[in-house]
């Protein structure tokens, strides 16, 4: 009778045995981390309310040259066209390659995009919607070592505005802002366009 009672129990032991082998958890080797599904959403949610500026295009410059080319004044007149189909400021952003002092090519860019801007005036868009930025030397899109790579530096470009990098919501409201006020105040070479000088922003 003992003997039998010994068996039954090592039996109930050894099944209950396996049950918890098989309740135990199951170790994975490509479960994420805690709290990645969470920063995962937030960036994506982040990058989707970041809207890009729309590029319309280019515009290129001689060395230590503001003036404007056939060529682009050509280029101006199709962007002319398009900035007409579309709504909100016009951004236009002088650029400069690195020979010389910063604050030189500061005014450089400035006077590239002056120049790009009278003549976007000039095709039909309203100076209210202009907005010039200068980044001198700061935002080299190729090298400044190779001659031909430093032509590329020696840009303006034309954007539309949008939320994202080039400027804030307040930013764009002072541009609008100072816009008016320039229109009031005096009559000069650019009108109501409105000047911000970036730096190294």
């Amino acid at each position: 009778m003992k003997s039998t009672i010994r068996i039954i129990l090592v039996g109930l032991l050894c099944v209950g045995c396996e049950t918890m082998k098989s309740q135990a958890p199951v170790e994975t080797t490509d479960a994420a981390p805690f709290g990645q599904s969470v920063e995962t959403a937030f960036q994506t949610m982040a990058r989707n309310a970041a809207q890009p500026e729309t590029v319309l295009g280019y515009v290129h410059f001689a060395y230590d040259r503001d003036s404007l080319t056939p060529e682009a004044k050509a280029a101006l007149d199709w962007i002319a066209q398009d900035i007409a189909q579309r709504e909100g400021l016009v951004i236009v952003e002088g650029h400069a390659d690195h020979f010389n002092t910063d604050e030189y090519n500061l005014r450089l860019g400035y006077r590239r995009a002056l120049n790009v801007a009278d003549y976007l005036k000039s095709a039909g868009v309203w100076d209210e919607r202009l907005v010039i930025r200068s980044f001198g030397e700061a935002r080299p899109v190729a090298t400044n070592w190779i001659d031909s790579e430093r032509a590329k530096n020696r840009q303006v470009v034309i954007k539309m505005f949008a939320q994202g990098d080039g400027m804030s919501s307040k930013e764009a409201m002072r541009a609008y802002q100072k816009t008016l006020q320039e229109k009031k105040s005096t009559e000069s070479r650019a009108g109501g366009i409105n000047f911000i000088m970036s730096g190294a922003n």
